[in-house]
């Protein structure tokens, strides 16, 4: 097919498709030719977002100009090569035309990966959907969420598994059982208040580069640490329970109502500041190899065993092709410098 030149699309030149009968009057009638594809239309949905009751035209450019372009994107790889592709062709015809003043639509894009069952892709023909109703009503939706964000780096497909799914109940159990060992005035140890600023500062870091899992690993670290001492001060446990709300929201803002807090937990000028005063180097690039070759490595806490070691590179993809499905016959630790797999 040729453009003719008259801006209609091939379709307006078939005269068989066009010309039909109407299915109420069987009156002579013409199909609309004049549509666009559904890629093409998904392209630029979230400007109509900004002004959908507007029947004058397609988007309020003053709204355009306040919200957009979108500072992140989060989607699918599956789709991220062809809407892509149209959302930022859409953008720049917008900005030529002169309706926009912006021709990229998203400052940021993050390509998530796939959560899968018992390792294969969930589809309704196999029967391996999981429905997140189901175990947000069994374990919470705290747990849910905090095991579907620490199974692995976004950007990588993850196993979904109905154990994982009840060791992160467990974490969420025991934060809430450290409210026990909370008192309006005492001293905590050096130790806690070192652990405490050090997890804000990584904790905030993770967050911006969306390292979730990594995240949640040292929350729980510190939730070892507070469930180790006898009591700690209600001023760490109330920056804890900010630092971890973002991953726990039900469980926060409920800690922080019983202890009288009447603004939200999720208000701005409560997310603490760590005092660098206060803050020890706690990781280290622990060598990861196999069979005594160098394989890359991986940032952990100071002190990590072996098995918590062989945890973390386990959910860490890029030692896959190495690692998965092969047993090691011999694994080399060496605390707080390497750790070698001999297959």
């Amino acid at each position: 097919w040729e453009p003719t030149g008259d801006g209609h699309g091939p379709l307006a030149g078939v005269e068989e498709f066009v010309n039909t009968k109407c299915p109420k009057c069987g009156g002579d009638a013409k199909r609309e030719t004049d549509v666009m594809d559904n890629f093409l239309d998904s392209a630029w949905y979230y400007y109509r977002y900004l002004s959908p009751h507007d029947n004058e035209r397609p988007f309020d450019k003053l709204r355009a100009s306040k919200w957009l372009p979108v500072d992140f994107y989060v989607g699918g790889n599956e789709h991220a090569v062809l809407h892509l592709m149209y959302t930022r062709f859409i953008t720049m015809a917008l900005h030529d035309l002169g309706l926009i003043d912006f021709d990229n639509p998203f400052k940021k894009f993050r390509a998530n990966g796939m959560i899968l069952k018992d390792g294969n892709k969930m589809s309704k023909s196999k029967g391996n959907v999981v429905r997140p109703e189901e175990y947000g009503e069994r374990v919470g939706y705290d747990a849910l969420k905090t095991y579907l964000l620490f199974l692995g780096p976004l950007s990588e497909d993850r196993s979904f598994s109905d154990d994982g799914v009840i060791g992160a109940k467990r974490w969420v159990e025991k934060i809430f059982r450290l409210e026990e060992k909370v008192r309006e005035s005492v001293q905590d140890s050096e130790e806690v208040i070192k652990k405490l600023h050090n997890t804000i500062k990584q904790v905030e870091e993770d967050f911006e580069e969306q390292k979730y899992n990594t995240a949640i690993a040292r929350l729980m670290e510190m939730t070892n640490i507070l469930t180790s001492v006898k009591e700690f001060s209600k001023d760490t446990w109330e920056k804890f329970l900010v630092v971890v709300s973002p991953l726990t929201p039900a469980l926060a803002e409920e800690m922080w109502s019983r202890l009288g807090r009447k603004e939200s937990i999720f208000d701005d000028k409560n997310w603490p500041e760590y005092d660098p005063a206060k803050i020890t180097e706690d990781n280290f690039e622990l060598v990861v190899q196999v069979n005594g070759k160098f394989r890359g490595s991986i940032v952990v806490p100071k002190g990590m065993n072996q098995q918590e070691a062989e945890e973390m590179i386990s959910k860490e993809g890029k030692f896959n092709k190495y690692l998965a499905d092969k047993k090691s016959q011999k694994v080399i630790f060496v605390k707080d410098k390497l750790i070698n797999f001999v297959i």
